[in-house]
């Protein structure tokens, strides 16, 4: 074996108080804290007295792969960025605390009571940090923390058996991550309850795809799935999440799977005319997916023909049913609409005819398979389709709150 690290001979004796050291540690080389890399291997060489330490260099630069004469001692990353060293030519670096009471005017009694119970912002950039037991031992010991940077330093991603994540009232506001180095160790959640957080983006709910085997999903309570408060409805909640099988408790059928993508594809279509391809493929990553899958083709551009094309065609079947107190009991029924009285003003207009409510003031609500609150159309002078409604919906027909 060549010579390694520090100038090793082939039989080095270990001398006194030899920092010991363990796998998928973060060291540097003693007297040289930018040369870092992760322990792989402690233990014995064929052929060479007392212990050496295998490690995977960050920047490369080491001498094999982990293969000494033949033996494999462990798998580097790359062909040359593995070496055996010495343990007395690594460090692991120095403690939080170090730095602190390493002053020589800082006794004893003084050093008890050093703390840092009001740090707001602590960047741990390039440390040696490879455990998230280090980083939440961190974060108890520092109940004002508020940023936490810990860029570049490798920390393990260890696979995680959990199942089931409750993290419902915890007043989180994100959940948007561009890659899968967050969703990635938790590979076997199929559970993820975040109820009555305060998740409100968009992304946040895309990136749930990223868990490959995430299939129960709570997300109630949240302004992003409140459409009272200008969230997503179900059916594109159900559109958005690839693999969901439960939401908010509910089950989700695969029949209203089909007719959800449906129908948000159809919604989405709508916008492309003023939003431009590069925007709709931005905000609504799955639309060309979704298109595909289901077979749904472009609207053709109006013809001269198109005005002898039959009207039927162009007509969507919806269900009335009247839910207002005041309003008797009325049996439901189900009206096709042409395209100019698609809009919500209108139909409340039809309504009031179809039912005879001439002094009542209305208001309507989409009702939507497994939500448990129906969909409120507080916007008169938007379109049906401007709520994803299509054919075969129903829709609440209610008196105004006085």
């Amino acid at each position: 074996m060549t010579q390694e690290e520090g100038g090793e001979g082939t039989t080095g004796v270990e001398g006194p108080a030899v920092p010991a050291f363990s796998v998928c540690q973060r060291v540097h080389v003693l007297g040289d804290p930018r040369r870092t890399g992760t322990v792989r291997y402690v233990g014995p060489v064929d052929g060479y007295d007392g212990s050496w330490i295998g490690v995977d260099w960050d920047d490369g630069g080491g001498k094999h792969d982990g293969v000494v004469n033949g033996v494999r001692y462990f798998s580097a990353k790359g062909q040359m960025t593995g070496s055996l060293v010495r343990p007395r030519n690594l460090s692991a670096g120095i403690t939080l605390m170090g730095p602190c009471v390493s002053d020589t005017e800082v006794n004893l009694p003084r050093r008890r009571r050093v703390s840092f119970r009001n740090l707001k912002e602590l960047d741990l950039t390039g440390n040696l940090l490879s455990s998230w037991q280090d980083v939440g031992s961190i974060c108890e010991a520092l109940p004002a923390l508020e940023i936490l940077n810990l860029t570049n330093n490798f920390l393990e991603r260890d696979t995680i058996t959990l199942e089931q994540l409750h993290l419902n009232k915890n007043k989180l506001k994100d959940n948007d991550h561009d890659g899968h180095e967050c969703s990635t160790p938790f590979e076997n959640l199929r559970c993820l309850l975040l109820g009555c957080n305060e998740i409100e983006d968009l992304a946040s709910i895309d990136s749930l795809n990223l868990f490959p085997n995430l299939m129960d999903i709570r997300l109630s309570g949240n302004p992003v799935a409140d459409p009272a408060r200008g969230g997503l409805p179900r059916f594109i909640l159900i559109a958005r999440l690839s693999k969901v099988q439960m939401l908010n408790g509910s089950e989700v059928t695969s029949r209203e799977r089909r007719e959800s993508e449906i129908r948000y594809v159809r919604l989405v279509m709508v916008k492309l005319q003023s939003d431009g391809p590069e925007e709709i493929k931005r905000v609504h990553p799955r639309f060309a997916e979704l298109k595909i899958h289901h077979g749904i083709e472009d609207e053709k551009p109006s013809t001269q023909n198109a005005a002898t094309q039959s009207m039927a065609s162009e007509l969507i079947s919806l269900t009335l049913k009247c839910v207002g107190a005041s309003m008797g009991e009325k049996p439901p029924m189900t009206r096709k609409l042409p395209p100019p009285q698609r809009y919500v003003g209108k139909l409340k207009v039809l309504c009031e005819s179809f039912f005879k409510l001439k002094f009542i003031k209305l208001r309507l609500f989409l009702q939507e398979e497994g939500s448990p609150l129906p969909l409120l159309l507080d916007d008169d002078s938007a379109t049906l389709m401007d709520f994803g409604i299509g054919t075969g919906t129903t829709i609440l027909v209610d008196e105004e709150m006085s």
